[in-house]
């Protein structure tokens, strides 16, 4: 089972990730509990006001059922870079083609505990390759090391290295590069990165494709999203401070989610969660 809780975000971080969601035509889905499906339906855009607080226009119909009338109460949910999000709205107004929801409340967002990791270093070679230009190939220092006998052994394995970056373009792997993977999730992963590499992963940024190297196997991954970024102090050698910097990952190849749950279970069942924060959400209306 997977192990979760609902944090609650500000009304400005709610607001900005709809209306991060709708620059590109995400979907809001519906559900009021007890479902064996949900209802989506697409976002047309998303304003804010003084008096109406955060408001969604949305697409008209929903897959599989029409907006019947405004003030319907209606549970919400969205995902962005692998999150799930949840809230409830009302529809305050129908139109033709179209209808307006005001957001009721709080915003949650669906954390996952450190339990649903797989830890990947140092008895797994796990990397993950992004399409950033490989500014160390020729210093052969791309690849992050935890330990001194790693680095003692540093020429040995950059040279592993450039064999896994050819895996990926075998012409063109200078415009790539790798990081060593701490550990991965059906949803994500943290790795380790250079000083010269952290511009590279402003939070919030959007990087679209990339690849999951498993031992001699390579996955593709893609709408890949960071999410934090933090200093890395190497216990053996307290002046070596590198970046930990962990991603959400939105689509994993399918053979690699196998690979994944395997290790660490199946991935939530949205469903399930859906029908999860319904009655979270009756706790929090009883206790108002």
């Amino acid at each position: 089972m997977v192990s979760e809780f609902f944090t609650v975000l500000t009304n400005s971080e709610a607001a900005n990730k709809l209306k991060l969601l709708s620059k590109d035509s995400g979907k809001l889905i519906f559900f009021s509990g007890n479902e064996k499906e949900l209802l989506t339906s697409t976002i047309l855009s998303v304003s804010e006001s003084d008096g109406d607080g955060t408001v969604v226009h949305l697409a008209k119909a929903f897959v599989g059922q029409e907006v019947k009338s405004s003030d319907q109460e209606e549970l919400f949910s969205f995902k962005i870079g692998g999150i799930l999000y949840f809230g409830k709205s009302i529809i305050n107004k129908v139109e033709e083609g179209s209808f307006y929801l005001n957001i009721v409340g709080s915003v949650y967002r669906l954390e996952r505990r450190e339990g649903d990791r797989l830890l990947t270093y140092p008895h797994l070679d796990v990397y993950l390759v992004l399409p950033f230009a490989n500014a160390l190939a020729e210093k052969n220092d791309n690849v992050i090391f935890l330990n001194k006998s790693d680095r003692q052994a540093q020429l040995k394995l950059n040279d592993k290295t450039v064999l896994l970056l050819k895996m990926v373009d075998e012409k063109n792997w200078k415009k790539f590069s790798i990081y060593r993977a701490m550990d991965i999730s059906i949803d994500g992963a943290s790795i380790l990165v250079s000083p010269v590499d952290t511009a590279h992963f402003e939070i919030g940024k959007l990087i679209e494709n990339g690849f999951l190297l498993i031992g001699e196997e390579k996955y593709t991954i893609s709408n890949i999203t960071v999410l934090g970024c933090a200093d890395y102090i190497n216990r053996s050698n307290k002046s070596d401070i590198q970046s930990k910097v962990n991603l959400a990952i939105n689509k994993f190849d399918a053979k690699a989610t196998r690979y994944i749950e395997q290790r660490i279970g199946k991935a939530w069942d949205r469903v399930e969660i859906c029908n999860r924060f319904y009655d979270f959400m009756k706790v929090i209306d009883n206790n108002d």
